[in-house]
């Protein structure tokens, strides 16, 4: 494959804990490929607690991240939810970190249920975080599924 002239997007990436994950992450193997074959930068962390994910969200919306235009939560979830550890965190949680800081950017959430939420529900996080563009799945999955959905999303919002 061919390595991309005009690199205009990155991924920020937070994945939770998985107890069958390989040491990359479910995501670490798709981040992986996309950044050899077509240049594209990541930075890819993995808060285990409720804090180091409010502080690795906060560092998303600080100008020099600007860049890092797609954010990439891949945790278990629920409708309007995801989960660190036991934990539930709601999208109203995310909204109160990063406030009206997604304009032009995407959030895409790589975890089963989250937004089998009403449409309405969907339209008020992304107006109130000026995020242009809301992915993600709405149905459980098996892991293999959700890996390669993984992989087809991150390529189309890549414009790959």
């Amino acid at each position: 494959m061919k390595k991309s002239n005009h690199l205009r997007h990155r991924i920020y990436a937070l994945e939770g804990y998985w107890p069958f994950q390989p040491l990359s992450g479910l995501l670490g193997g798709t981040l992986q490929e996309i950044n050899r074959n077509y240049g594209i930068e990541y930075i890819h962390k993995a808060p285990l607690t409720l804090q180091q994910l409010k502080t690795a969200l906060l560092q998303w919306t600080y100008p020099e991240m600007d860049s890092y235009d797609i954010l990439c939560l891949s945790f278990h979830g629920d409708n309007g939810l995801i989960y660190i550890g036991n934990t539930r965190f709601y999208l109203e949680d995310i909204i109160s970190i990063i406030g009206d800081s997604g304009r032009g950017r995407t959030v895409y959430f790589s975890s089963c249920y989250t937004l089998n939420i009403p449409p309405s529900k969907i339209r008020k996080f992304m107006k109130q975080t000026g995020l242009s563009r809301v992915i993600g799945f709405e149905d459980i999955l098996p892991i293999e599924r959700s890996v390669i959905l993984d992989r087809r999303n991150l390529h189309m919002l890549l414009d790959l």
